[in-house]
């Protein structure tokens, strides 16, 4: 283009193009504006223009329409963000308060450089590049989902790009088995109680840590990735089935229940990193396991001698058992011999989430972080009237910092609609276990303070509400952050 079609030029000059192809003719700049602020984000798009600026990568395309005015050809959103910026009275009446507050920003921009185009023919041509798709590879290529994740040091996929690249590193997925797969991996990993099956903190390649040990890691990876390949879990799995996944991990004997210090997950290549077995047949047993960088490897054990052919490993049973029968066992104990069912160990702690432990220190708040501490490692069997109370401080605190007012216990302040709407928790349907369980920890929290006698002493139960309440307990933290003061 030749200089002289680049200007800067006053935002009142520039007027929003009413025959955008986004909509159908306007015939007057205000009901052009409205359409835009109800139907294409004007708000969040000003919104993000006061605290990042305007995008120096994308021009804002004109067409002269008299000596001293022009109207947008490229960037019709953007010059009606700026302009409501600067004029909130331009908005609609309901969001007229909302531009105000950022007409209070210093960051506002009254002139912008603009590319200058005579007629709507000169600028057709690179409209359709912009806007038409690849079109054989004339116009833009969006990215995929991994390529978005790749730029985007935010991206929601990022934790889901991690778990895939840990999992082709160790020889557990292939470049092609991966395609298409990251947002099944980023659906189950969004979930809290995915992540906290996995003892997961962080986020990133680079600060990624577990709680479980090493092996036990890499055996649960190898578990979800199984699936993931002969898909058994999709994109289309709703809460419960993600759910059931960690539980039937978390009930497979060669899970371990044992939670240790953080520790990065190295990139350490399984022996046959580049050409993963089959594991739609083949289980790895615990000898096969890469060894944490930290712990070095156990010298071979002598050859053992010659034993008696084992006997036939019983028929699988359950829809799952053709694709997930181990033809070969991780290592664990032998069942014993009998009949005899014995009860499962009661739970000893509360389980602790490294995601939650970090949102509360973001809000921050030194009280909520050494609540949690406490009650995440308070023996839960010997304390659970203690820790009872706890749980209902706790809630009570997180629930003032997010807008609760003294007179509103905190089951009537997270209402369904509340937890459908300000905390993105599901509907009714899915939330309703979590209201039963705060039911609990209210009713538990107010006998044991206040009766001279009753007192919640149901371990189990207390250990199960915390279970269901971990999403709501993560958005609280995130909700709460920069409230404290």
């Amino acid at each position: 283009m030749p200089p002289e079609s680049r200007k800067t030029i006053s935002i009142n000059r520039i007027y929003l193009d009413l025959e955008n192809p986004r909509h159908n003719k306007f015939s007057s700049q205000d009901e052009c504006i409205k359409y835009l602020c109800n139907k294409e984000n004007i708000l969040n798009l000003a919104k993000d223009i006061v605290k990042e600026g305007l995008n120096p990568l994308e021009y804002v395309g004109v067409i002269k329409e008299s000596p001293s005015s022009y109207y947008a050809a490229e960037g019709n959103r953007r010059i009606c963000a700026l302009k409501l910026i600067n004029d909130p009275d331009l908005a609609p009446p309901e969001l007229r308060r909302e531009f105000r507050k950022l007409n209070s920003s210093p960051r506002k921009i009254t002139k912008i450089e603009v590319r200058v185009f005579e007629n709507r023919e000169e600028v057709r041509l690179w409209l359709d590049r912009i806007h038409a798709g690849y079109d054989e590879g004339r116009g833009r290529r969006q990215w995929n989902s991994e390529q978005k994740s790749r730029n985007s040091k935010y991206s929601k996929n990022d934790l889901a790009l991690s778990i895939v690249d840990i999992a082709e590193n160790y020889g557990l997925i292939t470049k092609d088995q991966r395609n298409k797969k990251l947002s099944t991996v980023q659906r189950y990993f969004s979930n809290p109680i995915t992540r906290n099956t996995f003892g997961i903190g962080g986020s990133s390649r680079e600060d990624l840590t577990t709680t479980l040990s090493f092996e036990n890691f890499q055996f649960s990876l190898q578990e979800f990735i199984k699936k993931l390949i002969n898909n058994k879990i999709n994109t289309r799995d709703n809460a419960e089935k993600i759910v059931d996944f960690s539980t039937n991990l978390k009930a497979n004997p060669k899970y371990s229940h044992t939670r240790q210090e953080p520790w990065l997950v190295f990139f350490r290549p399984y022996p046959h990193a580049g050409k993963p077995e089959d594991t739609s047949k083949t289980d790895t047993t615990a000898s096969d396991l890469p060894h944490h960088s930290d712990t070095p490897a156990p010298a071979p054990a002598p050859a053992p001698a010659p034993a008696p052919a084992p006997a036939p490993a019983p028929a699988p049973r359950g829809e799952d058992s053709k694709a997930d029968a181990p033809s070969k066992p991780y290592s664990f104990p032998p069942q014993s011999k009998g009949t005899t069912v014995t009860p499962p160990a009661k739970p000893k702690l509360i389980r602790g989430s490294i995601e939650i432990q970090d949102a509360i220190k973001e809000i921050p708040s030194y009280k909520l972080e050494n609540i949690y501490y406490s009650m995440c490692t308070i023996t839960l069997t010997d304390h659970t009237p203690l820790l009872t109370v706890a749980a209902w401080m706790f809630i009570e605190t997180l629930t003032a910092l997010n807008g609760r007012n003294e007179k509103t216990d905190f089951v009537s302040f997270l209402s369904t609609q509340r937890m459908e709407k300000d905390f993105d928790l599901g509907a009714r349907d899915k939330t309703k276990g979590i209201s039963e369980a705060l039911k609990r920890i209210s009713e538990g929290g107010n006998s044991t303070k206040h009766n001279r006698t009753s007192a919640h002493f149901n371990s189990e139960s207390l250990f199960n509400d915390f279970e269901t309440l971990s999403p709501l307990i993560l958005a609280l933290a995130q909700g709460a952050k920069g409230k404290s003061q």
